[in-house]
């Protein structure tokens, strides 16, 4: 093999020194758009660039802007109107409060009251066209301006002369014309609660339930295993072990729902069985022993036939005498 050193470069050149090497005809479009591209993202205060599309939006939005403020109808001047004037009673009408009313009987406060009231429904009716007149005129119940008063009033036939009528306030009650409230408000809350009889107990176990809610309309009861009451006070039987979670949901007269909850734990039925020691000799004064088999209970209560008793698991009991004796277990929790 040779030593001879070759200059790649100059063998590349020597090969392909008679090839020439065209760019396509779109090459130079796409060169150019990419340079407009460039030239438009960069700032320049020669060029039209991005910059200046933002000043000039900018400008645009904020003439709108301006020109919509300035003939919104809010900007339109407006007038407000005075509120016409108080209508007023006149002294001698005997309206309740601090006027004072003229000494005069019965009979005749009733025929000048029917007089005022023909002259003042004429006169309403001739001259209601005007507010400034309207200040000096009878309202349409027939009333002149002297003293003010609110609410509607009623001409009555006792010697006090005119009464107001009472008027419903928003919790449901009436309200006189001193203000003084009276009647059972309609809207008062409700609030749920309730007792029980028990909270434990074996099954089959009956509770009773005492509703103690306040102001409720309606109550409705589900018990937690699938029983539901709408009664007042219900009575309610268990059957089957376990815990359980009643729920009272009352409503009120304001339409709202309120809920008191509760438990009941129902344990199983306890099982009682037991045996006896039969070879004892109760005449030699042997003790019987007894043998508590049951099931599920706790407490326990014996009876031995001979007016004895015990509440021991498992007694030994002395009988006195030979005799037939009946024994009974009690058995609970």
């Amino acid at each position: 093999m040779s030593d001879k050193k070759v200059n790649i470069e100059e063998l590349y050149r020597s090969q392909f020194e008679e090839f020439t090497s065209e760019p396509s005809a779109g090459l130079w479009t796409r060169i150019r758009y990419k340079l407009m591209w460039q030239e438009f993202f960069r700032f320049s205060f020669n060029t039209f660039n991005i910059y200046y599309l933002a000043a000039a939006a900018a400008i645009t939005a904020g003439g709108i802007i301006l020109i919509t403020t300035l003939t919104r109808p809010d900007n339109i001047k407006t007038e407000t109107v005075a509120p016409a004037p108080s209508i007023e009673v006149p002294s001698s009408t005997g309206v309740a409060g601090d006027v004072k009313q003229p000494e005069t009987s019965p009979g005749e406060r009733h025929g000048l009251l029917s007089d005022h009231q023909k002259s003042t429904r004429s006169e309403a009716s001739d001259k209601s066209g005007s507010a400034d007149e309207g200040a000096n005129q009878v309202s349409a119940s027939g009333r002149s301006a002297d003293n003010k008063v609110s609410g509607d009033v009623k001409v009555s036939d006792s010697e006090t002369g005119l009464s107001t009528n009472p008027a419903p306030n928003k919790e449901g009650g009436t309200e006189n014309a001193a203000g003084i409230t009276s009647g059972t408000p309609s809207n008062l809350p409700a609030s749920a609660a309730f007792g029980m009889s028990c909270q434990s107990g074996c099954a089959p176990v009956a509770v009773n339930f005492q509703n103690q809610s306040v102001n409720a309309e309606s109550s409705y009861w589900t018990f937690g295993d699938g029983g539901c009451s709408s009664e007042q006070n219900p009575q309610y039987v268990f059957d089957v072990p376990g815990n359980y979670t009643i729920n009272l949901k009352v409503t009120g007269n304001d339409g709202q729902e309120h809920t008191a909850t509760s438990e009941i734990k129902v344990h199983p039925t306890p099982k009682a069985y037991f045996e006896y020691d039969e070879e004892a000799d109760i005449a030699k004064g042997d003790p019987v022993n007894f043998y508590n088999y049951s099931k599920g209970a706790d407490y326990y209560e014996w009876d031995f036939g001979d007016n004895n008793s015990s509440k021991l698991t498992e007694p030994i009991h002395y009988y006195e005498a030979p005799g037939n004796y009946t024994v009974k277990l009690i058995a609970w929790l």
